[in-house]
């Protein structure tokens, strides 16, 4: 008998590369972890700073237990004013380096800057109420409009049910009261 021959597989000592698929996840996990990285670092130069009698930007309406609850409508528009108040931060920091380096006054710039404050602050209160009544007419036209929607629902309703043949509440109801009455009436006379 013949001796068997072992035969061996050679392996290959070369890397295998990941596929493009893998490439592709890794890379997306690598973006994101820096996009979030970034959002982080920008969060922290954009906070609002609470010294000299600034005001926190309120985030939400109180609900009981203390918590918060607030719409995207109100999140996006407590981080807008967040994001201003840092612009106008750095503004204000870049305005007194260019002052001190120009040689004015900067007693006299800081009067400006806090008169552009004021009047910030008043078109912001302007563009909130302005916002506030909008929403206000926007909320009474879908009030109006889940009304009318509701009789149109209605209206459907008693007219499937007659084409069935079936009373409607009002009938049943209707029915009972007149049932109500005619053995009030025989009672009366039974007497």
């Amino acid at each position: 008998m013949a001796a068997k021959r072992k035969t061996t597989t050679r392996r290959s000592t070369r890397r295998v590369q990941p596929t493009a698929r893998k490439k592709t996840t890794r890379r997306l996990k690598r973006e994101s972890k820096n996009a979030r990285a970034t959002a982080r670092s920008a969060r922290a130069r954009t906070k609002r700073p609470t010294g000299r009698g600034m005001k926190k930007a309120r985030t939400g309406v109180r609900r009981s237990g203390g918590r918060r609850d607030s719409t995207g409508f109100e999140r996006t528009w407590a981080q807008a004013q967040a994001r201003l108040s840092g612009a106008e931060v750095r503004v204000e920091k870049e305005i007194r380096a260019l002052a001190k380096r120009m040689g004015i006054d900067t007693r006299q710039a800081s009067k400006h800057v806090k008169e552009w404050n004021r009047l910030l602050d008043r078109e912001v209160r302007k563009a909130s109420r302005r916002i506030d009544t909008g929403l206000e007419e926007f909320d009474r036209a879908v009030k109006k409009e889940q009304r009318a929607l509701g009789r149109m629902v209605d209206e459907a309703v008693g007219r499937a049910l007659a084409a069935l043949n079936i009373p409607t509440r009002r009938e049943v109801q209707s029915l009972t009261r007149k049932v109500h009455q005619l053995s009030r009436k025989i009672d009366r006379y039974g007497r």
